[in-house]
This record gives structure tokens, sequence and C-alpha cells, in this order.
């Protein structure tokens, strides 16, 4: 047992000594003059887009939802999704009968308001010209009295009580006129009119009036709101009630949206927001639009940053481009689909562009691995290339190329692909595939 223990450490370190030769074969091949297979990329200079990518929704640039204005039961729903209405459609009826109830009842209070007051300044003006009458007939006799008491004729009880008459007359009448006049809106020393040739603005004007008039309006206007109507034109896409239910003010109804104007909302994260700016151009591409790709420019862009799960997104809204759409009337933007959009936020022309598998970045220095010329051949009488680890400085970036802004030059040709196994001063070949 001990001998056969021992015969099976002989064998594992024989074979992590065959592990260890064979990955540094496979590593160091210029050691053993071994080269390997590699992909290869001449850079070389072209156009460079970069390119901000973010998902979202479709969205109306016109959405209105129709709430109930007041309380009642649901009598009819004229339309349906997908009605096309105009301004001022019929959209929902609500019962009106107690509405309708109430506006006889204001017009009733409001007639007998009028009528009270009416009745009112003919009292009024009766009691103006019995006072009148009253404060003559005292002045006469106080004038009469008052000649008696001087020849001695009358009492002095009889001469005083003709004046305390004539001024409690005075009284009288003016309190009868003050009255007057502030039923008829006048200045309380005015000389009140007696025809009743004003009575119909007064009555008009008095506070009782008008406030029996706001209570009739305030009922027919609850009348007319039984009758809910689209404020715009659109497509109905949405009815919340059904006939029979019963609904309270401020309760959510119909929804209509201008399925002809619509708009991309896409959530950007923050770090590439600052990249964004009004009128950048875009494509867009959607689930429900198989094979159309559209174009649009960005139209506003949120204030704010919300977040998101556990990202933090900024709203760009992109404007679309319908005349660019081929038989754009056959197309429907669906409300809410989903949607993906790539905004193009610059352009660089003869930019020096290698592949995004052509470059590491290890501890934030960024290298590729250039390739030169060992001047040999593999047995199989391709050309073998020295690899030389070069740093390098990169600008934008697209799905596919990176712009190389210092350290290369056109025609270099580097390592691209998997750059896992590469090291600096190995041997490679360039693959044919």
């Amino acid at each position: 047992m001990k001998r056969r223990r021992v015969l099976y450490v002989i064998g594992a370190i024989l074979v992590l000594i065959a592990a260890v030769v064979i990955l540094n074969f496979t590593l160091k091949g210029s050691k053993y003059d071994t080269a390997i297979p590699v992909r290869g990329f001449v850079a070389s200079k072209g156009k460079l887009e970069d390119r901000v990518s973010g998902n979202g929704t479709f969205t109306p640039r016109s959405s209105v939802t129709v709430v109930a204005q007041v309380s009642g039961e649901v009598k009819t729903i004229p339309v349906d999704e997908n009605s096309v209405v105009q301004d001022g459609t019929v959209l929902v009826t609500l019962r009106d009968d107690d509405y309708a109830l109430s506006v006889q009842k204001m017009k009733a209070s409001l007639d007998s308001t009028r009528r009270s007051i009416q009745q009112s300044l003919v009292t009024l003006r009766a009691q103006y010209r019995s006072a009148v009458s009253t404060l003559s007939d005292a002045q006469r006799t106080f004038d009469k009295n008052k000649e008696l008491f001087a020849s001695k004729s009358i009492s002095e009880e009889v001469y005083q009580h003709s004046s305390d008459a004539l001024a409690s007359a005075k009284v009288g009448w003016q309190s009868a006129r003050e009255q007057l006049d502030l039923r008829c809106d006048l200045p309380l020393d005015a000389e009140p009119p007696l025809d009743g040739s004003r009575d119909a603005q007064v009555i008009e004007a008095s506070p009782e009036v008008e406030q029996a008039l706001l209570s009739l309006r305030s009922a027919q206007d609850s009348v007319t709101r039984c009758t809910i109507v689209s404020p715009a034109a659109g497509t109905v896409t949405k009815v919340m009630p059904s006939v029979g239910d019963m609904v309270a003010p401020n309760t959510p109804l119909v929804r209509v949206e201008d399925l002809g104007d619509m708009l991309a909302e896409i959530q950007i994260d923050e770090v590439d927001i600052g990249k964004i700016h009004v009128g950048q151009p875009a494509e867009i591409t959607s689930d429900s639009l198989i094979g159309l790709t559209l174009h649009g420019a960005v139209e506003t862009i949120a204030p704010t940053i919300t977040s998101l799960g556990s990202t933090r997104v900024s709203l760009v809204d992109l404007r679309i481009d319908r005349r660019a759409i081929p038989n754009s009337a056959s197309v429907t933007l669906r409300s809410g689909a989903s949607c993906t959009a790539r905004i193009t936020t610059s352009i660089t022309q003869d930019a020096l562009l290698i592949p995004l598998s052509g470059f590491v970045t290890e501890e934030n220095v960024t290298s590729v691995f250039l390739l030169t010329p060992a001047g040999r051949k593999s047995p199989a009488g391709q050309d073998i290339y020295l690899v030389t680890r070069r740093d390098v400085t990169i600008g934008a970036s697209d799905v596919n190329n990176v712009e190389v802004t210092k350290g290369l030059a056109v025609g270099d040709t580097i390592v691209a692909g998997n750059l896992k196994l590469i090291r600096d001063g190995i041997l490679v070949t360039l693959r044919q595939d």
C-alpha cells in the first residue's frame, strides 16, 4: 500500500510538470521558437459615430384622460377602444334626472325671489308715500297750532303735542325714504323713484336674485356635465367604466390619445445624459415594428434624474419623422410599445479605428498588442510575427470600433479577439479564417 501511494504521488507530480511545460510553451512560444495562431487587424481611417443607447416606450405627444365632473350613474358609452373621435365627440353620458329636477327647483326659487323683491318695492313705496302724507299733515297742524299758541288760543300742551308729532313724522319720513333708497341701491339722501320705472333693474341687481341665478347656473352646469365630451381629436385607447357604474367627481372615464403624433420616450443612463443635446439624430426600433427602423431627433431632455431599479436615468423624448417611413399610412405606432433608440452624439471623420476586441485596459492603462514581422516562416509557410505590447489612448467608440487618438498609426497590425493568453514577446502567426 505504501509503495502504491508513492507511485500515485510521483504520477501526480509528472502530470503537473507536463501541464506547466504545455502552458509555458503556449504563452512563451518564442522561447521554443513556436508561433501560435491569432487574428490580426490592420488599423485604418474611417468614420466613427459615437452613439448612446437606451430603452423606452412610444408615447403620444397629446394625451388626455377625461374625468367625471359630477357624480352619477353611467347611462351610455357611445365609444369603445380604437374609436376615432373629434373635439366635442360624446364619450360618456350620466343620468341627469336629479340635476334636471334641481334646475326646476332653482328656476322656481328665482321666480319667487323676483316676486318677493317686487312686492317689497311696492310696499316700501306705499310706506314712503304714507310717510310723506303724514309729514305733510303734521307740518300743517304744527303751523296752525303755532299761530294759535302765539294768540293764546291753545294751551302750551297742545302746541307741544303738535311739535312732537311733526318731529315724529319727519323721522318716519326719513326712515321710509332711506329704506326705499337702500332697496333701490341709491344714496340714502336721494329722492327715491315712485313710478316703478327702475323696478326691473333693481330686481335683477339685487343680491338675492344674483345668488338665485348662481344657484340656477350651477344646477344647469351639473346637467351639462352629465354629458362628457372629448376635449381633443384622437383615438380612444382606454374606457374605464361600464354602463350602470356609479362614478364620483374626478373619476377617470376615457383616455384619448393622438396616435398620429408619437414620441419615443427613452431612458438614458445618467453617465451618458451629458452627451445628449436637442436636435441629435436617432434611430428607433421596436419589437412591434419588425424589420422597420424609424428615424427621429432629440426633442426634449428631462431636467431631472430619477431612479429606475438600481440605475439612475433621465428621460429623453425623441421626435419621430413619419415622412421618412415607407408607406407611413400603413404603419401603426402603438402607445406603450417598447422601443430601443440609438442616439448619435458625435461623428468623427478620418478616425483611426480598431475593433473593440483589439485592446485591453489594466490598472487604468489601455494597451494593444502590436505585430511586427520576425523575418521567419512557420513550417506551414506562414509569416511569423513578434508581439509587442504598446500603450495607447482611445477616444469615442461605437458598437464595433473604438478611436485610437495616440500610440498607433495607420497600417499598424494588432492582435484582435481573445487577448487573455497574449503576452509581450511571444511569436504568432495570422489565422486565415
